[in-house]
C-alpha cells in the first residue's frame, strides 16, 4: 500500500523569469554576462554544472556569493554580475577543442539554503525535486573553445 500524489509545483503564470545570455560561444577569458527577466520579486541562485569533471564537484553556485549576496530580486529586469565579474575559462585538464557547460537557474518563492557545491546533477535535483513547491528551474548551455 502506498500513498501516491503528484508533485507539487507552482501554478502560477505570474512566477516567471528568462534568461539571456551575451554569448552562447565562448572564447578562454571571455565575460559572461546574463540578462534576466522577472515578473514579480522572487530569491534567484544560479548554478554552473561541468559535466567533464571526473572528480569532486561538477555543480557550484555562482549567485549569490561573496560579492552578490542579496538574491532577493525586485526589480523586472536586472544584469548580472552586478557586482562582480563571471570570467569562462577553459579546463587545462580537457583535452578536447571545446566543451559544453550548463548554467542552472532556480527562481522561489522563499530563500532556500542551497549548497555552494554538489557532486553532481543528480544530487541538485534530488534537492530541487524536495523544494519543488514554490520553486521555477530553467537552464541555458554554452560552449567553451579552446
Amino acid at each position: 500500500e502506498a500513498n501516491v500524489e503528484p508533485t507539487k509545483q507552482i501554478l502560477d503564470p505570474n512566477f516567471n523569469f528568462n534568461v539571456k545570455l551575451n554569448r552562447y560561444n565562448f572564447e578562454a577569458g571571455d565575460d559572461l554576462i546574463m540578462e534576466i527577466n522577472f515578473t514579480k520579486p522572487m530569491y534567484f541562485t544560479i548554478f554552473q554544472w561541468q559535466p567533464y569533471i571526473e572528480k569532486n564537484y561538477q555543480i557550484y553556485k555562482l549567485f549569490p556569493n561573496d560579492r552578490e549576496k542579496d538574491n532577493f530580486i525586485k526589480s523586472k529586469k536586472t544584469t548580472l554580475p552586478y557586482n562582480a565579474k563571471y570570467k569562462v575559462y577553459f579546463p587545462e585538464e580537457v583535452g578536447k577543442k571545446n566543451i559544453d557547460e550548463y548554467l542552472i537557474y532556480l527562481g522561489s518563492e522563499n530563500n532556500i539554503n542551497w549548497l555552494d557545491e554538489y557532486n553532481n546533477i543528480y544530487e541538485l535535483i534530488s534537492q530541487f525535486i524536495d523544494y519543488k513547491k514554490g520553486v521555477k528551474m530553467e537552464y541555458k548551455q554554452y560552449t567553451i573553445y579552446k
